[in-house]
């Protein structure tokens, strides 16, 4: 989504969208892109995010699985 895309949601200014993307990349809950304007696009979090969930979670396997359906 572009930031011209936002505007239209939000009915924001340039200077209000840009310092609540920028909070949000201080926060580590989007990353952004900058163009040669220098224009912020919001991405996904940064890799080393303190707030990024640890593959560990994703890992897990229920109790009441079969354990002949892991693979």
């Amino acid at each position: 989504m572009t930031p011209a895309d936002m505007k239209e949601q939000l009915d924001i200014s340039d200077e209000d969208l840009n310092k609540h993307l920028f909070s949000l990349e201080k926060q580590g809950l989007a990353g952004l892109y900058r163009d040669k304007e220098e224009s912020p696009l919001p991405g996904p979090p940064i890799r080393d995010s303190p707030r990024r969930i640890p593959p560990e979670y994703y890992r897990y396997i229920p109790d009441w699985a079969d354990p002949q359906d892991i693979f």
